[in-house]
């Protein structure tokens, strides 16, 4: 039964944000247009990029291993413990590193003006989603699925909230 629940979730999770993306991206390519939403999309893979790296199997280390549960006093908390700071160790660094960029003004050289803004808020969305990741796979190694998979629903609509918000003022 908890087998199949956890299918459910996760099926019902991949075809919800599916739906919501498919709604989505053409209202996001109407109100940025063709110019921004290259910018966007050019910035989404360098997150892309970036959180393949930063999160160097901080998801599945922590749900492989915290599904374990080796009998050790306090395992899952130990385990957890251990990928957060190793998380956060990571997504600082490359927080701090976009920072950096966007404040040496390399960005506004290579790109455009727009650009160092743009740095900045990687760095804040790369924490954002290292934590996301954490929270996610402990959820998943203590087999609430159906607990964890409603977390992508919220973070794509909230995506969908803030992205199409900014989009709309500009």
């Amino acid at each position: 039964m908890n087998l199949l629940r956890g299918f459910i979730s996760i099926l019902g999770s991949k075809v919800a944000t599916l739906f919501l993306g498919l709604m989505i991206t053409p209202v996001l390519v109407r109100l940025l247009g063709t110019a921004e939403y290259g910018d966007y999309a050019f910035l989404i893979s360098i997150l892309g990029i970036t959180m393949i790296i930063v999160n160097a199997g901080i998801f599945d280390g922590t749900r492989k291993y915290i599904a374990e549960d080796r009998g050790d006093q306090n395992w899952v908390e130990q385990v957890f413990g251990f990928y957060a700071r190793v998380a956060l160790v990571l997504a600082g660094l490359a927080a701090v590193g976009f920072v950096i960029l966007s404040y040496l003004d390399i960005p506004r050289r290579l790109f455009s003006s727009d650009f160092g803004l743009y740095f900045s808020l990687i760095g804040v969305l790369i924490i954002g989603r290292q934590a996301y990741s954490v929270v996610r796979g402990g959820l998943m190694g203590l087999d609430l699925e159906h607990r964890s998979e409603p977390l992508s629903i919220l973070r794509k609509t909230t995506f969908a909230g803030f992205g199409l918000t900014l989009a709309y003022i500009g």
